[in-house]
């Protein structure tokens, strides 16, 4: 019976052992990452540590040597696919890069990949051509499973040969589709390869502000979190200091103004300063910091070394959010930290009608210090008939009310002025908002049709405003009766 039991234990084992087979892959030939070799930097430059860059919106091309890898680091040559690359963190593909998407859930132009084939395990010389790459920036390559192909119109409408993620428009994409246009249905491996480091300038205030008449709106950095550097103010004994010995420009960051939240910088060397060019600063090179709360230790003729945040074009106005900054310079051998470039103040420039007509020279100008001559104060118009205390669009008689007064310069709506404190002044036939509130004690409802002799202050953008630009003074000695 012992020896019966055992033979019928040892059988069940056997069947059991048996049955437990697993049949293992082998994946010591799988796809496992990438390496990301550079052939040729940019031209005319390392964008190395010891040889940065200068940043700039014009293209530069780099080329990359790309190899697929196995888990043992030889080179999978079995390797026949698409390959994403992604600039990161900074970086934009130019317009009209050729065979370059923007993924299902991310911003236009924002991290689009560019999509590279590899053939038997290596791209040998791939031209990467890339623009405004600030500070360190990396290619990083990734097998996505993305085979991109383009939809035509014949294929959404009639659904004739259409890519192997299609699925009549309707249908959730399946599990490796990562777009309506991909050819592919499987999930790529995710290897990822990260070429080495490219060092470039970062941008100076004018890089982040400056915009071209066609868009007019919107910052080229838009949405990335950029870096503005500046010169120690101790180096400075005159803004003839902008340019060094070597001629280098250097920046000179100059907080113009503290506000309950954030704060105005002029780089009042903007590319040059007066060995250049004549009041450069006045040329896209002041910009508004929001803090979402006054900046503690900051005040008027502080300087900065560093400011960073993201940067966002709020109604038109161009701001870099949640900031961070640098402590500000001392003076040398001074106690207290007493503000280091309040000698660097700049003057605020006269505005005349012809710079108020003009959108673009006014966007030159927009967070920089302005100022205004003999305006007079406009008359108040009461467009609020049924008594709530604002104007309604979808009243007529207010909203026509609210219309007609906007296109007098000599007239201001009474109810913004009760919301927002904004009333207007008459600049040459031009109409200038202003904000006094809280800085000045004038009641403009008092003064109407009287002339001002000088407001100056920063300078602030509401695109859909009435009139769009708004003067902020500072305190009581930017407001002379």
């Amino acid at each position: 019976m012992r020896i019966h039991s055992a033979m019928v234990w040892f059988s069940l084992l056997s069947f059991m052992t048996a049955s437990c087979v697993v049949e293992r892959d082998d994946h010591r030939r799988e796809l496992t990452s990438f390496y990301v070799e550079v052939v040729a930097p940019p031209s005319g430059c390392q964008a190395t540590e010891d040889d940065p860059c200068p940043f700039s919106l014009d293209p530069v091309t780099v080329h990359l040597k790309i190899t697929a890898l196995r888990p043992d680091g030889t080179m999978d040559t079995d390797y026949n696919d698409t390959v994403a690359l992604a600039l990161v963190p900074s970086g934009m593909w130019p317009n009209g890069t050729p065979d370059t998407y923007g993924l299902p859930g991310q911003v236009a132009g924002e991290q689009a990949v560019k999509i590279v084939t590899i053939q038997n395990g290596q791209g040998a010389d791939v031209p990467v051509t890339f623009q405004a790459g600030f500070d360190v920036m990396q290619i990083m390559v990734e097998d996505l499973g993305y085979r991109p192909k383009q939809v035509t119109n014949e294929c959404l409408t009639h659904g004739a040969d259409c890519p192997a993620c299609w699925s009549s428009g309707h249908a959730e994409l399946g599990t490796g589709c990562l777009s309506t246009d991909d050819d592919n249905p499987e999930a790529g491996t995710g290897a990822v390869g990260v070429s080495r480091d490219f060092v470039f300038d970062t941008p100076t205030v004018a890089d982040v502000q400056r915009v071209d008449k066609d868009h007019i709106d919107e910052s080229p950095l838009s949405g990335y979190r950029v870096l503005i550097e500046g010169d120690n103010a101790n180096d400075f004994s005159s803004l003839n200091d902008c340019v060094d010995g070597q001629g280098h420009t250097r920046a000179l960051l100059v907080v113009t103004a503290v506000t309950t939240q954030g704060f105005y910088l002029t780089d009042v060397c903007n590319n040059g300063g007066p060995l250049l060019a004549t009041d450069t600063w006045r040329d896209f090179g002041s910009i508004y910091a929001f803090n979402f709360n006054s900046p503690e230790n900051l005040r008027t003729g502080d300087c900065i070394t560093l400011l960073q945040g993201g940067e966002d074009d709020f109604n038109g106005f161009t701001e870099l959010k949640n900031p961070a900054w640098s402590d500000p310079t001392c003076i040398d051998g001074q106690a207290g930290c007493p503000p280091a470039c309040a000698q660097f103040l700049p003057e605020p420039l006269v505005l005349d009608g012809a710079t108020i007509r003009d959108d673009f020279a006014m966007e030159k100008l927009e967070a920089s210090l302005v100022a205004v001559q003999n305006v007079t104060v406009g008359h108040s118009a009461r467009c609020d008939t049924n008594g709530n205390g604002q104007v309604d669009y979808d009243v007529p008689e207010e909203k026509q009310c609210k219309f007609d007064c906007e296109d007098d310069p000599a007239c201001w709506v009474y109810e913004t002025y009760t919301q927002y404190f904004q009333y207007t002044v008459d600049v040459d036939g031009q109409e200038l908002a202003v904000v006094t509130q809280g800085v000045v004690p004038f009641d403009p409802n008092e003064h109407e049709g009287e002339t001002i002799s000088y407001i100056a202050g920063t300078l602030k953008q509401l695109s859909f405003g009435g009139p769009p630009w708004i003067l902020l003074p500072r305190t009581a000695d930017d407001f002379r009766q």
